[in-house]
C-alpha cells in the first residue's frame, strides 16, 4: 500500500505487558516475556492490507521496560466531525465500514467521497485474548453482552468471537445515524445498567437489544430525532441479537446493504461522475511549487523516518519522567521504570513527521524517481557513497530514498530484470528490501507456494525431539526468534525442509542456518523454504548427508591448502601446534556462519555471498582469520582454543572487502571441490579426482593448466619445473625454471638457498609460485612444504601436468 509522503502520518498505541518476572518453564529456562510473545502474533497484523484498515507498520520493544511496547500503524489527522456527518454518506461509510470487518475477503466496488479505515484492530490477538496483560483492551460502550459477561475477574480473559465484532458494528451504525456517541447520552455505569436490565428483561418477540436502546436514547434526548431507513434498521436489529448465533456475518450484512443501494444507479453515476472529476482536480491541484506528490510504500516511509533520527520511545516517554525518583546505596537506580510515566490508554498518539517531510522535500525528486533500465549507472549524487561503509549508507536518508525507489522498480520487473538486479546488489542491498532481493537472487518464484503445501509439518517425524531442544536457544538475542510464534514457525520450516530431502537429516546448525530466511519471510514460509532449499543446494550440497564426513573433510582440506596459499606464515603456526580446523571451522561451514555471527553481520555477509559461488565461503573463514591473526601468532594451543570459543567483534565490512579480494585474486580452480554444486564462476575449470587421503597430503593448492595460462599471459607467476632435465628439453613452458629432481635435494635448505633470489623476486611481486612435475610426485609437496616453512605466499602445485604438456608440445610441432 503506497501513500503520499504529504498525507500519510503514524500512529503510536502503548500496550503494557503482564510481568513474568522469576517466573520459568517446565524445562527450568526463564519465561518468555509478555512483550516477546506480543512481538511474534503480530507478524500476523502485518499481512492484513486492505484499503479500509490502517495498515500497521511495526512493532517496537521498549529499551527503559521489558513489557512494554510501540505498535505503530498508519494514521490520517483528518477526522469527520459528527455534526458533519451527512445521512447520505452514511451508507457508503457503512459498506467500507463493514468491508473492514468482514476478514478484508470483500473488495469494495466503487469509491466513494469518505475512505473509512478502520484502526487498532487486532490487539486482543495479539495480547493473546489478554492473558499476556493485566488490563481489559475495550470500550466498554460496545462491548456485546457475552464480552461483558467475560469482564468479570477471572473470565475476562476468554477469547472473543466474531459475533462480538457484529454486535460492536450494530452499536456503531446507531452512533452514525443519530449522530452523537454514547458516551454523550450516559456514564459508562448508567449504559451497563441498562444493558443489564435489558438482559434480565423478558423478550418474547424479539430478543434484539436495538429497539429497547431506541427507547432508552429517545427518554435521554427527547427531541432528538431519529430517521433510520426500515430496510437498514431490520440490519441494525440482527446486529444487536442478544444470543451471538443469531447475529449474521460480516458478508450477509455487506450484501443486504448492497442490495439496498442497487437501485439507485443514477445516482451511483453520478457519485462516480463526481469522484472522477475530484481526482482530476487533484492531479492538477498537485502541479504546484512544492512539487509532485511521491506515493511510497508505508514501510519506506517508516524506515526513512527513522533515520531521521527519530525515536518512538524519547518522543512518547514525559521529560519528568526520565529521572530516577531515588537513588540509594551504591547508585542503585529506583523508579526510573517505564511503567511509572505511562497509565493504560489506547488512544493513539500521533508521531511527529516534520522532520521526515522537510528532509523528504529537499531529495531530487527527478533523480529518485527517473530511472531507465538500459542505463544502470549511480545517479553522479550518490557515486561518493558507494565507497562508504555499509553502515553509513543504511543510515544516509538520500542515498537509501534512491536505493528503495530503484530496487523496488527492479523487483516490480523480475525476473526480466535480474542481471540488472544482480549489477546492483553488487553495490549494496537496501535493509527494507533484502528479503524479496535474497528470493530473487535465489531464483524463488511464488510458485513454490505449490510444493510447500504439499509437505505435512504437523505429523510428528524423528527429529521433532532434537528441534525442540534446538529451537528455542536459535539466535536467543534476536528479539523476534525468542517468540513462542517464531519458534512454532522455524519448526515448520525445519520440517518441510527435511520432508523435501529425504535424504537429509538434521545436523545441529540447520535452525541457525535458517533463521535468516524465516526473519526475512516471516509470513511466507513457503518463500522461506523456497530461499532454504535453494541456498543449501547452492551453498551447501551433501553436507547435510547422514555420513557427511567425506564432505566435511574435503572442505576443510582445500580450506587449510587456501590458508597455506594466502598466509603461510600462519597456516605453519597454525600446523606446528596442530591445531587443525576440525577444532573451529566446522561450525563455520555447516551454516555458513550464521551459527558465529549475529544476524545483523550476517545479513551483510551474505548480501555478498548470494551474487557469488560455492568456494566463497572458503574466503570467508580465511578473512576471519586474517582479522584475527596477530592474535594467533601470538598465541599457544590452549589460548588458540578460547579464542575461537568466543570470537572477539569482527569488522564485518572488512571481511567482505577482504572476502573479495582473494576470491578475485586466488586462481578459481585453487577452490575446486569434488563435492561442490554446479553453481560456479564461470572461469571456473576442474581437476582431476584424487582421493580423500591424497588430498590431505597436499600443504599447497592445485591450479588447473587454464588457470596458469591466464597467470603467464599476465606476468603472474615464478614457474619452478622440477622434472628431469631431458623432460625439460624436449618442452617447457616459457620462462620456467629447471630444477631437476634427480639432481637436487628438495629436503635441504642449499636448495632453497640457490633460487632464492628467484624467490625474492617473485615474492617482492606477489607472483604465483608454481610447481611443475610430469604427475602428482611427492617431490612436488615437498617442495611446496619447504617454500611454507621459509614463509613463502602464493605456492601452488599444477593440476594434470603431464597431458597439459603434451598437449602443448604436440601443438608446436
Amino acid at each position: 500500500m503506497k501513500e503520499a509522503e504529504s498525507e500519510v502520518e503514524f500512529g503510536a498505541s502503548i500496550l503494557i505487558g503482564s510481568e513474568d518476572y522469576c517466573r520459568t518453564c517446565v524445562n527450568g529456562l526463564p519465561v518468555t516475556p509478555s512483550s516477546i510473545r506480543l512481538l511474534g502474533r503480530f507478524q500476523k497484523l502485518l499481512t492484513i492490507k486492505h484499503n479500509n484498515l490502517c495498515q500497521y507498520i511495526e512493532l517496537i520493544r521498549s529499551q527503559n521496560s521489558v513489557n512494554i511496547v510501540f505498535v505503530i500503524s498508519e494514521h490520517y489527522s483528518k477526522v469527520l466531525p459528527w455534526e458533519e456527518l451527512d445521512e447520505n454518506l452514511i451508507i457508503p461509510m457503512m459498506i467500507q465500514l463493514i468491508n473492514s470487518t468482514d476478514n478484508v475477503l470483500i473488495t469494495p466496488s466503487k469509491n466513494f467521497d469518505l475512505t473509512v479505515k478502520l484502526c487498532q484492530y487486532g490487539l486482543n490477538y495479539i495480547t493473546g485474548n489478554g492473558k499476556d496483560i493485566n488490563y481489559l483492551i475495550c470500550d466498554a460502550y460496545f462491548l456485546s453482552p457475552e464480552r461483558i459477561v467475560k469482564m468479570i475477574p477471572g473470565n475476562y480473559k476468554s477469547p472473543a468471537t466474531k459475533k462480538s465484532d457484529i454486535w460492536s458494528l450494530g452499536i456503531i451504525m446507531i452512533e452514525f445515524f443519530i449522530k452523537i456517541p454514547l458516551r454523550n447520552l450516559w456514564s459508562l455505569q448508567q449504559y451497563t445498567s441498562i444493558l443489564h436490565t435489558f438482559c434480565q428483561k423478558s423478550q418474547k418477540k424479539s430478543n434484539s437489544f436495538l429497539s429497547y436502546l431506541i427507547q432508552a436514547i429517545k427518554i435521554a434526548m427527547p427531541t432528538l430525532s431519529i430517521n433510520i431507513d426500515d430496510k437498514v434498521m431490520k440490519i441494525i436489529e440482527k446486529c444487536l441479537e442478544f444470543l451471538p448465533s443469531m447475529r449474521p456475518t460480516a458478508e450477509t450484512i455487506y450484501n443486504e446493504i448492497k442490495n439496498i443501494t442497487k437501485n439507485d444507479n443514477d445516482d451511483e453515476n453520478n457519485l462516480e461522475f463526481k469522484n472522477h472529476i475530484k481526482e482530476v482536480t487533484k492531479i492538477l491541484d498537485s502541479q504546484n511549487l512544492e512539487g509532485l506528490k511521491v506515493y511510497r510504500p508505508l514501510n519506506e516511509l517508516f524506515f526513512l523516518w527513522k533515520l531521521c533520527g527519530s525515536n518512538i520511545e524519547s518522543i512518547l516517554k514525559p521529560i519528568e519522567q526520565k529521572f530516577a525518583r531515588v537513588i540509594i546505596d551504591e547508585y542503585n537506580v529506583c523508579g526510573k521504570n517505564l511503567e511509572n510515566s505511562l497509565r493504560t490508554s489506547f488512544k493513539l498518539i500521533i508521531l511527529p513527521s516534520s522532520n521526515l517531510k522537510s528532509r523528504l522535500k529537499k531529495l531530487n525528486i527527478d533523480e529518485i524517481n527517473n530511472y531507465s533500465s538500459d542505463q544502470a549507472e549511480t545517479p553522479n549524487k550518490y557515486v561518493e557513497y558507494i565507497g562508504q561503509t555499509l553502515i553509513v549508507k543504511e543510515r544516509n536518508i538520500e542515498y537509501q530514498s534512491y536505493r528503495m525507489r530503484l530496487m523496488r522498480d527492479l523487483l516490480l520487473a523480475y525476473p526480466f530484470t535480474l542481471e540488472i538486479l544482480k549489477t546492483e546488489c553488487k553495490k549494496d542491498i537496501p535493509p527494507v528490501y533484502r528479503g524479496q532481493l535474497w528470493a530473487a537472487l535465489l531464483d524463488v518464484h511464488d510458485d513454490i507456494k505449490i510444493d510447500f503445501d504439499q509437505l505435512d509439518t504437523f505429523t510428528e517425524q524423528p527429529s521433532d525431539r532434537q528441534l525442540m531442544v534446538d529451537i528455542p536457544r536459535c539466535h536467543q538475542y534476536e528479539e523476534l526468534m525468542t517468540s513462542p510464534v517464531a519458534n512454532n514457525q522455524l519448526k515448520k520450516l525445519l520440517k518441510a525442509w527435511l520432508l523435501a530431502n529425504p535424504e537429509y537429516v538434521y545436523w545441529q546448525g540447520l535452525d541457525s542456518l535458517a533463521a535468516p530466511f524465516l526473519v526475512h519471510h516471516f509470513n511466507n514460509l513457503p518463500k522461506a523454504f523456497g530461499c532454504l532449499q535453494n541456498f543449501i543446494q547452492r551453498y551447501l550440497k551433501n553436507f547435510f548427508l547422514k555420513d557427511n564426513s567425506h564432505i566435511i573433510q574435503e572442505y576443510l582440506a582445500i580450506f587449510t591448502q587456501l590458508l597455506a596459499f594466502i598466509d603461510s606464515e600462519l597456516y605453519y603456526h597454525l600446523n606446528r601446534m596442530d591445531f587443525c580446523a576440525e577444532l573451529f571451522a566446522i561450525p563455520w561451514f555447516l551454516t555458513c556462519f550464521a551459527h558465529v555471527l549475529p544476524l545483523h553481520k550476517l545479513f551483510h555477509l551474505w548480501d555478498t555471498l548470494l551474487l557469488t559461488d560455492s568456494s566463497f565461503t572458503l574466503f570467508i573463514g580465511i578473512a576471519i582469520l586474517m582479522q584475527m591473526r596477530q592474535q594467533l601468532l601470538d598465541s599457544q594451543f590452549n589460548d588458540a582454543i578460547l579464542l575461537f570459543s568466543d570470537l572477539p567483534d569482527l569488522s564485518i565490512d572488512k571481511i567482505v572487502a577482504d572476502s573479495l579480494c582473494y576470491y578475485h585474486s586466488v586462481p578459481p580452480s585453487c577452490g575446486h571441490r569434488k563435492h561442490s554444486s554446479e553453481h560456479l564462476r564461470e572461469n571456473a575449470t576442474p581437476l582431476t579426482n584424487i582421493s580423500l587421503n591424497e588430498l590431505k597430503t597436499f600443504h599447497s593448492p592445485r591450479i588447473s593448466p587454464t588457470d596458469l595460462i591466464n597467470l603467464i599471459d599476465h606476468n603472474r607467476v615464478l614457474l619452478l619445473d622440477i622434472r628431469s632435465t631431458t623432460e625439460f628439453n624436449i618442452f617447457s613452458l616459457p620462462n620456467s625454471i629447471n630444477f631437476a629432481k634427480n639432481c637436487y635435494d628438495f629436503n635441504s635448505s642449499n636448495f632453497y638457498t640457490s633460487i632464492k633470489s628467484q624467490l625474492s623476486i617473485a615474492a617482492s611481486r606477489k607472483q604465483v609460485i608454481c610447481i611443475i612435475d610430469s604427475f602428482l610426485s611427492d617431490e612436488c609437496k615437498k617442495v611446496s612444504t619447504q617454500l611454507i616453512k621459509f614463509g613463502y605466499n602464493f605456492v601452488c602445485i599444477l593440476d594434470d601436468s603431464d597431458s597439459f604438456l603434451h598437449e602443448i608440445s604436440m601443438k608446436n610441432c
